[in-house]
């Protein structure tokens, strides 16, 4: 579940040097698939390009709809890329291979796009989505094939990963295999209620603490940690080694003695989500948090017993501290933890990797920097795994269209993920999202991302996730299910239905609980 360490001490050590340079249903039969790989070769079509026993020729056109969520600096990576694409796939298959990008709104957007457009029959090749999404899709879908299982194209003997050099399989002599991605991203791909990987990561984030570093100072200053230095150095790895106990406490002191830190300060600590927050704190206290039971349905472990005690536990915790002016969150607030941290209303803002834009004051006001998030215990960091996943989609009445048209969504995917390109589209297109092969940061485009301005906050938050999460940390994953984006929503307003809507811990655990359930099935219920 962790980034290797070699790649890791490897990224360590040359970040630090600076040494390297700069659509409708066809049948519910699986076994007839078009999305199956059969007996496809590269050689004997007319055009140049592969032929397939079963399905005859590539067509000489064939687009391919992707939609997405993307803002537009990712946006213009991927239009770069899916240029770039085309023109191989031009020059290898003497084949035109249009991908169409097309914004969908937010996830749930998405989602609903998606689920309405399985009724009509317009839907895309490929689409954004986080695991929970899939698990709707798989659902939802017309057919059982609807939503492409990867393993067999993973796996095919000519297009599976690491078999085209040319599409950039190979990376410095190396096949880019399965193997190749980091295990805990590669993981999320088969946990779903149906045997098989339906999706594949293509950027990812974690949970990483931004603070306000000149108000950090005054505080360690003022606090004065029995034998730790005073220099930036010896301040910042004593911040990063707390434990949560150890940092409410230094919070508490801060939370008294404002005016001497930073005199627009309302709450010390502000959480962006507090469905990770609830996650996050269960496991780090053992608390297993979703499942999948015997009969296919999703499962609340959190729901009686030892565990039960544990979790209404952690939760009157967090809402004492709200109530001691320690830490806010975002639903019980209203508003992104970013927004108060650029504002100074908060010295330490936690929230994704992949918003770390967000946590940049536009005047440069104060010097942004980030640290892992205190965990409970140094046998416990463990911090959630989150950011984009791809999932393809048979959209064609017609098998063969279904067949060529996953086999170009499959490469695109290849492609995209490979590791140059994904380490070009996390540095230069998004907002702090890092690569999903353990290769792709050993990359020129990403070493020269490292050394070229080791202030710069997107740099620093890229390294804690590589480094104290990635290697020394590591990532937590959750079982998806139809109603888990259901129950993760439902987690993420305990807080506030305890602090603002007056309910006690008990009842608002047992409302969450409650209205999730009856969104739970088996994907089986619906047919």
């Amino acid at each position: 579940m962790k980034l290797s360490k070699s790649i890791s001490c490897l990224v360590s050590s040359i970040a630090l040097l600076g040494v390297m340079a700069g659509c409708g249903p066809r049948n519910n039969d699986s076994s007839s698939s078009a999305s199956t790989p059969a007996d496809s070769t590269n050689t004997g079509n007319s055009n140049g390009g592969p032929t397939n026993s079963e399905y005859g020729e590539a067509p000489k056109t064939i687009n391919i709809d992707f939609w997405h969520t993307f803002g537009q600096s990712i946006v213009t990576r991927l239009e770069t890329v899916a240029a770039d694409f085309k023109q191989l796939i031009q020059e290898h298959d003497g084949i035109t291979v249009n991908v169409n990008l097309a914004y969908k709104g937010g996830y749930d957007d998405l989602e609903k796009a998606v689920i309405t457009g399985f009724a009509g029959g317009s839907y895309p090749n490929i689409s954004v989505a986080y695991p929970d999404n899939v698990a709707n899709f798989l659902y939802q879908a017309p057919t059982d094939t609807t939503v492409v299982n990867l393993d067999k194209w993973m796996n095919d003997e000519e297009v599976g990963f690491g078999k085209q050099d040319w599409l950039g399989d190979v990376y410095s002599g190396i096949p880019a295999d399965k193997s190749d991605f980091v295990e805990a991203f590669i993981d999320e791909s088969t946990m779903y209620q149906k045997e098989g990987s339906y999706s594949l990561p293509f950027m990812k984030s974690s949970e990483v603490m931004f603070y306000n570093k000149d108000a950090f100072e005054r505080a360690f200053a003022l606090y004065a940690p029995a034998g730790v230095g005073d220099t930036e150095e010896a301040m910042a790895n004593w911040l990063a080694g707390l434990t949560w106990s150890e940092f409410i406490d230094f919070n508490r002191f801060i939370s008294a003695n404002k005016s001497k830190i930073l005199s627009t300060l309302e709450y010390p600590v502000v959480y962006d989500s507090d469905s990770n927050l609830f996650i996050t704190k269960l496991a780090q206290n053992d608390v297993t948090y979703s499942a999948i039971g015997t009969d296919g349905r999703g499962t609340v472990p959190f729901e009686s017993g030892e565990a039960r005690t544990k979790t209404e536990s952690i939760v009157q915790e967090i809402v004492d501290l709200h109530n001691a002016g320690i830490l806010n969150t975002k639903a019980i607030e209203g508003e992104y933890g970013s927004n108060s941290f650029v504002e100074q209303a908060c010295l330490f803002s936690i929230g994704s990797s992949g918003g770390a834009g967000y946590n940049i004051p536009s005047s440069n006001e104060f010097e942004v920097g980030v640290c892992r998030v205190p965990p409970v215990d140094e046998n416990h960091a463990m911090y959630i795994s989150q950011g984009p996943t791809l999932t393809l989609l048979e959209n064609s009445n017609d098998a063969k269209t279904n067949y060529w048209k996953t086999y170009y969504s499959w490469e695109f995917l290849k492609y995209i993920t490979n590791p140059e390109v994904n380490a070009q589209i996390c540095v230069l297109g998004s907002n702090g999202y890092v690569p999903v092969r353990d290769s792709a940061y050993t990359t020129a485009t990403y070493q020269r991302f490292l050394s070229a301005d080791p202030n710069n906050t997107l740099v620093k938050s890229s390294i804690v996730v590589q480094e104290d999460i990635g290697m020394a940390g590591e990532y937590i994953t959750s079982p998806v299910f139809v109603g888990s984006a259901n129950l993760r929503d439902a987690v993420g307003g305990i807080f506030a239905a305890v602090v603002s809507e007056g309910l006690s811990v008990n009842q608002a655990i047992t409302d969450a609980i409650t209205q999730s359930k009856q969104f739970f099935h088996a994907l089986g219920d619906k047919k």
